[in-house]
């Protein structure tokens, strides 16, 4: 068995999901009719706030022209202080993750 985790962000699965969507001069509505979906689900799935059925997001792939690691932005790690690192900020509140994403874009002088 491999010792690979395969981990996937929700929030970045939808920011790829709605740049994608407005790359391609979609509203919601529009995406949303095409794909099958209610416009208030894809809006949650774009923000992170829902997790999209796997059916829901190859049908995203085949409509928006990308490739299914494109729209899971899946990520592998075989280090295990970075897996369980990745579980642990999993399990923190929304405005600690805020607060240390703000600190670590500080560091790395992504602002």
């Amino acid at each position: 068995m491999s010792d690979k985790v395969l981990v996937i962000d929700y929030s970045l699965l939808g920011e790829a999901i709605r740049a994608q969507r407005i790359r391609l001069h979609m509203t919601q509505a529009i995406l949303a009719e095409k794909v099958l979906c209610e416009t208030s689900h894809l809006s949650r799935v774009e923000t992170g706030q829902q997790r999209p059925s796997l059916d829901l997001l190859f049908r995203l792939a085949i409509v928006m022209d990308m490739s299914l690691d494109e729209v899971l932005k899946i990520q592998a790690s075989e280090d295990t202080e970075l897996r369980n690192m990745w579980f642990r900020l999993n399990e923190l509140s929304p405005v600690a993750r805020k607060a240390l994403s703000a600190l670590l874009k500080e560091i790395l002088g992504l602002l």
